[in-house]
């Protein structure tokens, strides 16, 4: 089921997202509740890129703080939404063509 947290992350990652110009239906992000190693609760940013041109993928991890090849953010809920408000203040505002 959905909540508010999941929500206001998903919207965030869109947002950043669409500053380089991929699309919501273009890659697959989850996030997901679990037990970090040290054994406190935490989350997981998992994002997947599909068939997507790699390069504005890789650019939008980098921005976010994750390795292109990794492809996951973990930490708190805070952590890991004011991550996500960082790498949107950062990115590009993306304008496409005319």
């Amino acid at each position: 089921m959905l909540d508010n947290l999941e929500v206001a992350v998903l919207t965030k990652v869109n947002d950043l997202a669409g500053r380089y110009g991929i699309k919501p239906y273009e890659f697959v992000a989850t996030f997901a509740s679990l037990y970090l190693e040290d054994g406190r609760h935490g989350y997981r940013l998992r994002f997947e890129a599909g068939d997507l041109d790699s390069k504005p993928f890789d650019r939008l991890l980098t921005t976010l703080g994750v390795a292109p090849g990794e492809g996951e953010l973990t930490g708190s809920a805070e952590g890991i939404y004011e991550a996500l408000e960082a790498a949107i203040a950062v990115s590009p505002r993306f304008r496409p063509r005319a």
